[in-house]
Protein backbone atom coordinates (compact mmCIF):
# COMPACT_ATOMS: atom_id res chain seq x y z
CA UNK A 1 0.00 0.00 0.00
CA UNK A 2 0.98 3.95 -0.74
CA UNK A 3 1.90 4.12 3.13
CA UNK A 4 4.11 7.41 1.84
CA UNK A 5 0.97 8.65 0.10
CA UNK A 6 -0.92 8.30 3.48
CA UNK A 7 0.98 9.86 5.27
CA UNK A 8 1.22 12.93 2.31
CA UNK A 9 -2.40 13.68 2.63
CA UNK A 10 -2.42 12.64 6.45
CA UNK A 11 -4.49 9.53 6.72
CA UNK A 12 -3.24 6.54 9.15
CA UNK A 13 -3.00 2.98 7.32
CA UNK A 14 -5.95 1.76 9.99
CA UNK A 15 -8.65 3.93 8.46
CA UNK A 16 -7.89 2.92 4.99
CA UNK A 17 -10.88 0.84 3.29
CA UNK A 18 -9.09 0.90 -0.18
CA UNK A 19 -7.24 2.27 -2.52
CA UNK A 20 -8.25 2.46 -6.24
CA UNK A 21 -6.20 4.10 -9.06
CA UNK A 22 -8.57 4.94 -11.95
CA UNK A 23 -8.79 7.26 -15.08
CA UNK A 24 -6.64 7.37 -18.75
CA UNK A 25 -3.32 6.12 -16.84
CA UNK A 26 -4.99 2.73 -15.93
CA UNK A 27 -6.95 2.40 -19.13
CA UNK A 28 -3.82 2.79 -21.12
CA UNK A 29 -4.61 6.51 -22.91
CA UNK A 30 -2.74 9.18 -19.92
CA UNK A 31 -0.58 11.89 -21.80
CA UNK A 32 2.73 13.33 -20.16
CA UNK A 33 0.56 15.72 -18.34
CA UNK A 34 -2.03 13.45 -17.01
CA UNK A 35 -2.65 12.55 -13.57
CA UNK A 36 -2.52 10.04 -11.91
CA UNK A 37 -6.33 9.73 -10.17
CA UNK A 38 -6.83 7.78 -6.78
CA UNK A 39 -9.89 6.71 -4.76
CA UNK A 40 -9.01 6.47 -1.28
CA UNK A 41 -11.80 5.17 0.73
CA UNK A 42 -11.53 5.37 4.37
CA UNK A 43 -13.38 4.36 7.50
CA UNK A 44 -14.89 7.82 8.76
CA UNK A 45 -13.67 10.61 7.18
CA UNK A 46 -14.02 12.14 3.78
CA UNK A 47 -14.99 14.88 1.31
CA UNK A 48 -11.63 16.05 0.22
CA UNK A 49 -9.78 16.29 -3.14
CA UNK A 50 -6.64 16.99 -3.19
CA UNK A 51 -3.91 17.69 -6.02
CA UNK A 52 -0.34 16.46 -5.07
CA UNK A 53 2.56 16.24 -7.77
CA UNK A 54 0.68 14.63 -10.72
CA UNK A 55 -2.05 13.21 -8.26
CA UNK A 56 -5.52 14.20 -8.21
CA UNK A 57 -6.70 12.29 -5.14
CA UNK A 58 -10.31 11.91 -4.07
CA UNK A 59 -10.60 10.81 -0.18
CA UNK A 60 -14.20 9.82 0.52
CA UNK A 61 -15.85 7.92 3.48
CA UNK A 62 -16.86 4.35 3.16
CA UNK A 63 -20.47 5.35 3.93
CA UNK A 64 -20.37 8.15 1.48
CA UNK A 65 -18.56 5.39 -1.18
CA UNK A 66 -21.71 3.07 -0.99
CA UNK A 67 -24.00 5.99 -1.46
CA UNK A 68 -22.31 6.50 -4.73
CA UNK A 69 -22.50 2.86 -5.68
CA UNK A 70 -26.03 2.59 -4.85
CA UNK A 71 -26.80 5.39 -6.84
CA UNK A 72 -24.08 4.37 -9.95
CA UNK A 73 -22.79 8.59 -9.21
CA UNK A 74 -20.58 9.82 -12.46
CA UNK A 75 -17.93 9.11 -9.78
CA UNK A 76 -18.81 5.30 -9.54
CA UNK A 77 -19.15 5.40 -13.42
CA UNK A 78 -15.87 6.66 -13.82
CA UNK A 79 -14.08 4.45 -11.70
CA UNK A 80 -15.58 1.12 -12.98
CA UNK A 81 -15.11 1.63 -16.64
CA UNK A 82 -11.06 1.26 -15.44
CA UNK A 83 -9.54 0.97 -12.27
CA UNK A 84 -7.03 -0.95 -10.63
CA UNK A 85 -7.57 -2.14 -6.78
CA UNK A 86 -4.13 -1.28 -5.01
CA UNK A 87 -5.12 -2.22 -1.43
CA UNK A 88 -8.91 -2.96 0.04
CA UNK A 89 -11.02 -4.48 2.42
CA UNK A 90 -14.31 -6.10 2.24
CA UNK A 91 -16.49 -4.89 2.09
CA UNK A 92 -14.80 -2.67 -0.63
CA UNK A 93 -14.24 -5.34 -3.34
CA UNK A 94 -18.34 -6.07 -2.77
CA UNK A 95 -19.42 -2.67 -3.65
CA UNK A 96 -17.01 -2.42 -6.55
CA UNK A 97 -18.56 -5.72 -8.19
CA UNK A 98 -22.32 -4.61 -7.04
CA UNK A 99 -21.65 -1.34 -8.99
CA UNK A 100 -20.35 -3.07 -12.12
CA UNK A 101 -23.45 -5.06 -12.13
CA UNK A 102 -25.98 -2.42 -11.92
CA UNK A 103 -24.15 -0.47 -14.73
CA UNK A 104 -24.22 -3.56 -16.61
CA UNK A 105 -27.57 -3.51 -16.18
CA UNK A 106 -28.47 -0.31 -16.64
CA UNK A 107 -26.49 -1.08 -19.97
CA UNK A 108 -24.13 2.20 -19.05
CA UNK A 109 -20.93 3.48 -19.64
CA UNK A 110 -18.50 6.04 -19.00
CA UNK A 111 -16.91 7.51 -22.14
CA UNK A 112 -14.08 9.91 -21.93
CA UNK A 113 -14.10 12.23 -25.02
CA UNK A 114 -10.99 14.82 -25.04
CA UNK A 115 -10.99 15.12 -21.43
CA UNK A 116 -14.48 15.69 -21.38
CA UNK A 117 -16.57 13.07 -18.94
CA UNK A 118 -19.61 12.08 -20.89
CA UNK A 119 -22.03 8.92 -20.08
CA UNK A 120 -23.43 7.31 -22.76
CA UNK A 121 -26.01 3.84 -22.92
CA UNK A 122 -25.02 1.06 -24.71
CA UNK A 123 -25.67 0.83 -28.37
CA UNK A 124 -26.51 4.81 -28.74
CA UNK A 125 -24.26 6.28 -31.59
Amino acid sequence: MEIQLLSEIGLRQDDVMGIIKFGSRVKGYSRESSDEDILVITRSEGGEVIYREGKHIIVISLQDFIEEMLRASPLVSAVISGYEIIYARYPVYFWIERASEALRRARSIHVDKGGVRDFARLGDG
